[in-house]
Order: structure tokens, then C-alpha cells, then sequence
């Protein structure tokens, strides 16, 4: 326990999405999505507590995921394409955009990432542009953009 602990706020917990702890300027907990391994969830809010539409968007992130997934499916298969014109032979071979997610790897999700609107953005690192983390940004359930470098929350 740190010196300054003691002036930090309490843990907040969700009955669906674990507990919440404020570091830095934001709320952080956990979430699924796709029946995976758990990943950073950011949420927005001040020391007295998470945003109550932060966590009203983080309750529906995984209903939105699976919703926008066939969408960002292509989106990431159109991103290997556009590489691919520079790739040299070592480039993975995908066939379509059903086998983009064997190379995709869910790193974060961060609740109204402009903070003030309905979205949500889901980070991801894929096997094929190793330096870049690409971003999905959702908008009530609907993909609105998937961005090829973001910088994720930390």
C-alpha cells in the first residue's frame, strides 16, 4: 500500500462486470467479449464514481461486439489487403475474412473514447501490421470506423 492509497477512491463493483478501480484520470475493470479472455476495460468518470452512461455502454459492449463483428471482420480483411500490395512473401495466407481472427488478438476496450457519444472502441493487435494496434470504433452496435492506429489507454 502505497503512501497516497488512502486518498484514492473506492473500488466500485458491478454485479456483471466485476469491480472498478480509478487510476489515472478513469475507471478500470475487465470485460469478455466473444466468450474470450478477459481484457482492459476503460470507462470514463470522475473520482466520485464511473460515468453512469459509461457503464450503461460497457453493459451492452459485448452485445454491440457481436453485432459490428461481421462488419470489422471485413474491415480487418480489406486491412490485409492494403498491406498485402506491400508485403513481401512471408505474408500470411488468408483466404477470406472468416480467417482474419486466427491472427487478431481483442487488447482493450475503452467506453466513450471521445466522450460524448455512444461508442465504444475495441482495441486490436493483428499478426500483420506488427506496429500498429488498430481500432474499432462502435457506435450503438454499428461499426462506424476501423482505424488503423490508435493509441490505447493506459
Amino acid at each position: 500500500m502505497g503512501l497516497i492509497d488512502f486518498l484514492r477512491p473506492q473500488a466500485r463493483p458491478h454485479a456483471e462486470l466485476g469491480p472498478f478501480v480509478y487510476r489515472r484520470g478513469r475507471w478500470r475493470g475487465t470485460i469478455t467479449l466473444d466468450g474470450g479472455a478477459p481484457i482492459p476495460l476503460f470507462l470514463p468518470g470522475s473520482r466520485s464514481g464511473p460515468d453512469s452512461e459509461g457503464i450503461e455502454i460497457a453493459e451492452q459492449a459485448s452485445s454491440w461486439w457481436t453485432q459490428s463483428r461481421p462488419a470489422v471482420e471485413r474491415e480487418l480483411f480489406d486491412h490485409y489487403g492494403a498491406g498485402r500490395d506491400d508485403a513481401t512473401d512471408d505474408t500470411l495466407p488468408l483466404g477470406g475474412a472468416g480467417d482474419v481472427w486466427a491472427h487478431v488478438v481483442l487488447s482493450s476496450v475503452e467506453i466513450r473514447p471521445h466522450r460524448s457519444l455512444r461508442e465504444l472502441q475495441v482495441a486490436m493487435r493483428v499478426a500483420w501490421d506488427e506496429e500498429h494496434t488498430l481500432g474499432a470504433l462502435i457506435r450503438d452496435a454499428r461499426l462506424v470506423e476501423l482505424n488503423g492506429s490508435i493509441l490505447e489507454p493506459r
